[in-house]
């Protein structure tokens, strides 16, 4: 049994047992390495429609999804200030 195997079954049979800091910088080093595998969204690409009473009106181009004959988007109003 090596070292780590030793310390691995201390730790889980004294749960008391603090891991050293290495283990640590590991486990988040293995952590870091996950997240950074996961998808990254695009940036929103907000574009100016029109302007209104209430404000500006904006949508997100890169959030449009085609449903038939039905398009669904986010929008954004920046209500003017009085």
């Amino acid at each position: 049994m090596t070292a780590t195997d030793q310390f691995i079954m201390r730790t889980i049979a004294h749960p008391t047992v603090k891991p050293k800091p290495t283990v640590i910088a590991i486990l988040a080093f293995i952590g870091m390495a996950l997240l950074c595998r996961q998808p990254i969204e695009a940036a929103s690409q907000w574009e100016a429609i029109t302007l209104a009473d209430q404000g500006m009106f904006y949508i997100d181009q890169t959030s449009i999804v085609r449903e038939g004959s039905i398009r669904k988007f986010h929008s954004a109003l920046d209500h003017k200030t009085i």
